[in-house]
């Protein structure tokens, strides 16, 4: 599993329960992450750097995941038409990572602020996977925007 944006891990420490302890996740972000997990390794550095997650991926003898998950976010301006833009375009490019590093039959997940480009962005998706489902955990605020779009079965 790739864990993109991975801090502070709690995304990543609920993906190791999942994987089990003979999965292994690889968590990448800018900022540092200090938590010991078992079957989970930590880079620091930009998710979109190939030659990062080649490396890591490569040291794990790991050539395509089975799992893509996205929890970035950008940093919030305040100013939502702004914030939307930034996420989608950390969701573009998290897609571009899917394309290049999910297995087929792999699963892509990512967090999205919604906007005008919610359609756009399901567009971009629907070709690549059996199934693409929106998800918004409970947990959620209201007032918040954020959602979850699931691709299921890299096709």
């Amino acid at each position: 599993m790739l864990d993109l944006g991975c801090a502070p891990g709690s995304w990543t420490q609920y993906a190791v329960k999942v994987i089990g302890p003979k999965g292994l996740c690889i968590g990448i972000d800018l900022q540092r992450v200090t938590l010991a997990i078992s079957n989970a390794r930590f880079v620091q550095g930009d998710a979109f750097d190939e030659p990062t997650i080649v490396k890591f991926a490569a040291e794990s003898n790991i050539e395509l995941f089975d799992v893509v998950m996205s929890d970035m976010a950008p940093k919030t301006s305040g100013i939502r038409v702004q914030d939307q833009t930034r996420s989608f375009d950390l969701c573009v490019r998290a897609l571009d990572v899917a394309r290049a590093r999910l297995r087929p039959g792999g699963n892509f997940v990512v967090k999205f602020f919604q906007s005008g480009e919610f359609d756009n962005y399901l567009k971009m998706l629907k070709p690549l996977f059996a199934k693409v489902e929106i998800f918004r955990p409970k947990s959620t605020r209201k007032s918040s925007y954020e959602i979850y779009i699931v691709g299921l079965k890299k096709l």
